[in-house]
């Protein structure tokens, strides 16, 4: 009895391995501000899209639907801040979310490290830092140092690191 609920198991989950999806997909969600009609022409320009090697007539059909796509975009973008701002609805929780969604993560310069391998993330001294070695590499009295030592043209003696 036992071996045979073993094999039945076996055969089950063999089953639910072959057959059932197990891949998790993760949600992406469209703007706040997307109605039905942007939401539409998407479809029809990702349908456009898989079409256009078959023509230009496909292509020209595709630039076309683009072109209404971005209009229905900002159309719907607008619509939305408009009822946003004149405080109609759950105003100030979308509002956030879209300020959110538009400001991303704004630090475009990462934690770096300096001549003494220590971690700087004050946005100053990443500055300071980062203006000290271009000085550093693009200074003529560095750069004919370098030149009259070597008397030959050679470019990597002229790059100093730090």
């Amino acid at each position: 009895m036992e071996d045979i609920w073993k094999s039945y198991k076996d055969i089950i989950f063999e089953g639910i391995k072959r057959y059932v999806p197990h891949k998790i997909l993760g949600k992406i969600p469209d703007p706040e501000y997307y109605n039905k009609e942007v939401k539409r022409f998407k479809v029809k320009v990702r349908k456009m899209y898989n079409k256009r090697k078959l023509g230009q007539l496909y292509q020209r059909e595709l630039k076309q639907l683009s072109k209404e796509l971005l209009v229905a975009k900002k159309k719907a973008q607008e619509t939305f801040l408009r009822l946003v701002l004149q405080n109609k609805g759950r105003c100030w929780t979308e509002f956030n979310k879209y300020v959110k969604r538009r400001k991303g993560n704004r630090e475009n310069i990462p934690a770096i490290k300096n001549h003494n391998d220590t971690l700087i993330t004050d946005p100053i001294e990443k500055a300071n830092s980062l203006n000290s070695y271009y000085a550093s590499l693009f200074s003529a009295k560095v750069v004919t140092q370098k030149f009259n030592q070597h008397k030959q043209v050679n470019p990597s003696p002229l790059i100093l690191t730090l």
